[in-house]
């Protein structure tokens, strides 16, 4: 014998199944964007012009002091401030020395100090990590 059910199940799954219907081939779009604004380039001054480099370190910056919670507590930690090209400059004209750091990806300024050469750097006595 045979079953009649087993006869209209594959039927009836095929009629379930909404046909696909043929896919288009896509179009590339012709669409073209004009900018609301024109903006001119503009030169933009770093201030380094008229200095040369003498060193360069890729450095890690840090600052000592008390966070906004413990502050007026005196509970002072070593925070992290950046990390980019640390590079001592001297200006063409003046002979003037300057260490400066900026900020790896946003080249913002993080330190910018004058050196005096009559400053000599010593260990400090309390931390084997700073001068």
């Amino acid at each position: 014998k045979e079953d009649p059910k087993a006869e209209e199940e594959p039927a009836a799954a095929a009629a379930a199944e909404p046909e696909k219907p043929a896919e288009a081939p896509e179009e590339e779009s012709t669409a073209t964007f004009e900018p609301v604004v024109k903006l001119e380039e503009v030169e933009v001054k770093s201030g380094e012009e008229e200095e040369e480099t003498l060193c360069t370190y890729r450095s890690k910056l840090f600052i000592y002091g008390e966070t906004l919670l413990d502050k007026g507590t005196g509970k002072k930690t070593w925070k992290e401030r950046g990390i980019g090209e640390a590079r001592i400059l001297r200006h063409r004209e003046h002979q003037r020395l300057r260490f400066l750091m900026r900020q790896e990806k946003t080249m913002k300024v993080i330190a910018n100090h004058a050196l005096d050469p009559r400053i000599k750097l010593e260990p400090n006595a309390g931390s084997d990590r700073s001068w």
